[in-house]
This record gives C-alpha cells, sequence and structure tokens, in this order.
C-alpha cells in the first residue's frame, strides 16, 4: 500500500501526464484513451522516482 505522499505523488504525476497527452506526442491518442502510445515516457518518469524494472511486452492493438 502507497504511503500519503506517494499516493499524492501518483495523482500529480496522472494529472501532469493527462495534460501532456495529445495526438501529437502519439498519434494513436483518442479522447476516450489518451494514455495510447505514451508508454514511453511516463514509464521512464516513473522509473527515475520509484525505481524498479521496465521491461517491454506486446499487447493487443484493441
Amino acid at each position: 500500500m502507497l504511503n500519503k505522499s506517494y499516493k499524492n505523488m501518483v495523482t500529480e504525476l496522472k494529472r501532469i501526464f493527462e495534460k501532456a497527452w495529445s495526438i501529437n506526442s502519439s498519434s494513436k491518442w483518442t479522447i476516450k484513451n489518451p494514455a495510447k502510445g505514451q508508454c514511453g515516457f511516463p514509464a521512464l518518469v516513473v522509473n527515475d522516482l520509484f525505481g524498479g524494472v521496465i521491461v517491454k511486452t506486446r499487447v493487443c492493438d484493441a
């Protein structure tokens, strides 16, 4: 479970990412799924802040 400071950071990151995502940052972006195609930079930012391992996996293009 995340403590309060981590929860606040995650909430702020979500707000920042959603503000940054657009059709200009990914050709797969849609209003219904603004995160689509936006994996790269959020993964790097989250990894820098929280650590861990970044893995690459195939996903269905639904």
